[in-house]
C-alpha cells in the first residue's frame, strides 16, 4: 500500500475453499450446485468457480471454464 497506488483498483485475492468431482459423460453436462461442498454451506459472499475435465486415465483438458457467482444470506 502506498500513496500512489491509493486510487488504483484493488487486488482480488482467490483462496480455495472447496473442491466438487463429479462424473459425467461425453458431450454437454450440467452440475446442480446447492450452495454446499460436502456438508458445509457456503459463507454469503462473492465466488469464483472454476471448472475442468479429466478423463478417465487422469488426462486433464487444456481450457478451463471460469465464472463467478455470489451467495445471498437468506431471508
Amino acid at each position: 500500500p502506498r500513496k500512489s497506488l491509493r486510487k488504483r483498483k484493488k487486488c482480488t485475492r482467490l483462496i480455495r475453499v472447496g473442491l466438487l468431482s463429479r462424473a459425467g459423460v461425453a458431450g454437454a453436462n450440467s452440475v446442480p450446485f446447492s450452495g454446499q461442498i460436502g456438508r458445509r454451506a457456503l459463507k454469503p459472499g462473492a465466488y469464483e468457480i472454476q471448472i475442468s475435465a479429466t478423463d478417465a486415465a487422469g488426462n486433464a483438458a487444456t481450457s478451463v471454464f471460469a465464472t463467478s457467482f455470489t451467495v445471498r444470506p437468506r431471508g
